[in-house]
């Protein structure tokens, strides 16, 4: 698949110790969302607030995370870009 990373380009693998019965509740408390090609954040609100993020790398282009405290049945990621 297109977006599915080379793997012959790996400098090298880690094994995850993750519990699988617990990942989804910690990812649960994180939001991300893909930047259009070249697309600086202006501004990050969830749920209406501003709150600060980071921005990944990701096979799929640059994501903007955002760490959800208390964790709700549907949360609001807004960003706003500038270029």
């Amino acid at each position: 698949m297109a977006n599915e990373p080379v793997l012959d380009k790996v400098d090298r693998l880690q094994r995850s110790s993750r519990d699988v019965t617990t990942l989804p509740a910690v990812m649960s408390k994180w939001l991300s969302t893909v930047l259009p090609a070249g697309a600086k954040p202006r501004s990050v609100t969830l749920d209406g607030q501003k709150v600060h993020y980071k921005l990944v790398s990701t096979p799929r282009g640059t994501a903007v995370e955002v760490a959800v405290k208390a964790p709700a049945a549907q949360e609001t990621l807004a960003v706003r870009t500038a270029g």
